[in-house]
């Protein structure tokens, strides 16, 4: 799955939620960029499908306000630990308890965003809204998460 994408050179990348008392970066290579359209992922981003960056996990540090994120599973029993802020509920990122490995971080938080190649891929296509047209973007479409279909 990741291991597959393309890597992009920049190393380093910055980001915040609205507010900006959560300030967070990234000191190493940006895996892959997609798009998620499982109910917990639009649950959180707030919108018809999430859209992503993946980084690894030890490249990720929350440079301040570490005291304001809140952590939520995205459902009781849920395998994903999810980051907010607790001042204006900006998503901040998302792991999985399976793979401790990399994180997602919402695209709309990247202050380098216009630097982030296009999408390289659906997880939980399965899941979409049905006035969600993705068809022919071209892009792979997972019914899951890659890998575990």
């Amino acid at each position: 799955m990741a291991g597959d994408a393309p890597v992009v050179d920049t190393q380093e990348w910055t980001g915040q939620c609205y507010c900006g008392k959560v300030q967070w970066k990234v000191s190493g290579p940006l895996l892959f960029t997609a798009y998620c359209h499982c109910t917990a992922c639009r649950g959180f981003g707030g919108a018809p499908y999430y859209e992503f960056a993946a980084f690894n996990l030890d490249d990720y540090c929350v440079v301040q306000g570490t005291d304001q994120i809140l952590k939520v599973a995205t459902i009781p029993g849920s395998p994903y630990l999810r980051g907010r802020c607790a001042n204006c509920g900006c998503s901040i990122a998302c792991t999985k308890d399976s793979e401790p490995k990399w994180l997602s971080i919402p695209l709309g938080t990247v202050k380098e965003y216009a630097g982030v190649p296009g999408r390289q891929m659906h997880f939980n296509y399965a899941f979409k809204l049905p006035w969600v047209d993705f068809e022919n973007d071209g892009l792979p479409k997972f019914p899951g998460m890659p890998g575990q279909e």
